[in-house]
């Protein structure tokens, strides 16, 4: 309940007189020619934005002259709200969107905008028809994003909605996808690799695998994720639904490489004065499964440091401190990224 209490609005008036409204801009609530004990309350709760104007006729034989309390009804601007909007359309066509707000809009991202006008969002020309936006043709596909203002001119109460637009690109609907990937790639999204995420709201059917045999539970068709984490080899995977703007034939082949091996943290002891051949070594306590190609780094956080007698591929012992000495073996590969491992070499002294 919004409350006016008219009578506290008038400057030293006796109560017991006569309200009456004046012209106004609104329908107003009429309050009843009151008795002497009215106070004066109006309640404006629903009330249309205007201006309310009342008379008060004061009581008494010699009718002493009217005041006037005019009541202007605003707007609540906590209650004044924008639409949100999502639309999906087809690649290659002209498209009127209609945004249905019953206010003024009166500002795209920030830009002041009149009927008639053109505004460029990343590629898409929005030229303004209130309520309507008319998309241009052609645009690239995928989901742009922008706001826009509604304004009233009355109350000046403003807000931001939101407007959502989908391009669909027809022209990329069929392809054949070649991928590599390597057995610590992880998860493999193959919505993403098709360029179908923007679209994935829209599509209900699952990827289904074309060839190969994935490990149980590494592959998931409806979610569309494949987990290349101890799968080796090729394995193929497709895609096919039509939706309104065509089509859809995806075939998406992914190569899985083994990660490269490494080795794991490995410490040798020798005597001083033994030259280390550092792949050698570290391939022969791995077993001889290391990969070849990577690079052996000294680490200062061992002490001490082996300084001038390691140059990459040997460590001379010769005349060394005696203690332990840190390595780490690191090999990139293009496809499988960075790994390494540890070496230690701990040098004793000998009889």
């Amino acid at each position: 309940m919004v409350t006016v209490n008219l009578f506290n609005q008038l400057d030293n008036q006796v109560t017991g007189g006569t309200w009456t409204t004046a012209a106004t801009t609104g329908s107003p609530p009429l309050p009843p020619n009151p008795p002497v004990t009215y106070n004066g309350d109006v309640d404006f709760s629903g009330v249309s934005v205007g201006s309310y104007v009342y008379s008060y006729q004061p009581p008494g034989i010699c009718k002493p002259t009217q005041s006037t309390v005019s009541v202007n009804v605003e707007e609540d601007c906590s209650t004044f709200s924008a639409n949100n909007y999502s639309f999906n359309l087809c690649q290659g066509n002209l498209t009127a969107l209609n945004i249905n707000d019953s206010e003024i809009i009166c500002k795209i991202n920030g830009i002041d905008i009149s009927s008639g006008d053109t505004i460029s969002l990343s590629g898409v020309d929005l030229e303004l028809q209130t309520p309507t936006l008319l998309v241009a043709d052609p645009i690239t596909g995928g989901t742009y994003s922008f706001n826009y203002n509604i304004c009233s001119a009355a109350s000046g109460c403003t807000d931001t909605g939101v407007v959502n637009l989908t391009v669909i690109d027809v022209t990329g609907l069929s392809s054949i996808i070649l991928v590599s990937a390597c057995t610590n790639s992880g998860t493999i999204d193959l919505f993403d690799l098709a360029n179908l995420v923007y679209i994935k709201s829209l599509l209900s059917n699952s990827w289904a695998l074309f060839s190969g045999s994935p490990i149980s539970g590494t592959f998931n068709g409806s979610a569309g994720v494949f987990s290349t984490n101890g799968n080796i080899g090729d394995y193929s995977f497709t895609f096919d639904e039509c939706i309104s703007c065509g089509c859809i034939d995806v075939d998406v082949t992914v190569t899985v490489i083994e990660e490269p091996d490494v080795g794991s943290g490995t410490t040798i002891s020798v005597c001083q004065g033994v030259t280390v051949t550092m792949f050698d070594d570290f391939n022969t306590e791995n077993g001889g499964t290391v990969v070849s190609g990577g690079t052996f780094t000294a680490l200062t956080s061992c002490l001490p440091v082996p300084g001038g007698s390691f140059n990459g591929i040997t460590f001379d012992t010769t005349g060394v401190t005696l203690g332990l000495y840190c390595f780490t073996y690191t090999v990139i590969h293009p496809i499988c990224g960075t790994n390494s491992s540890s070496f230690s070499i701990n040098v004793i002294s000998c009889p």
